[in-house]
């Protein structure tokens, strides 16, 4: 299933070796806290840092540490 966030164009998802990050640009504040709860609670990722970088722009960091395979799994899903 492709959603609408990230076939706009929103959205950049990068890992560490064991971290969730994504990089949400042009984009309302309600709309990057949406996306990041969403994947919360779909993923059981804990907790989150949403960070405004810019205008419209923000970087959510997720606190759980997975697997690198994981974090694959989950940044892919959403592709």
């Amino acid at each position: 299933m492709t959603h609408e966030w990230v076939t706009s164009g929103y959205c950049i998802g990068f890992n560490t070796d064991r971290g969730v990050v994504l990089d949400l640009d042009n984009m309302k504040y309600r709309k990057a806290l949406k996306i990041t709860e969403d994947l919360c609670k779909s993923y059981r990722l804990q907790g989150y840092l949403l960070i405004k970088s810019s205008p419209k722009s923000y970087h959510a960091v997720f606190n759980r540490y997975l697997s690198w395979r994981k974090v694959t799994k989950i940044l892919f899903s959403r592709y």
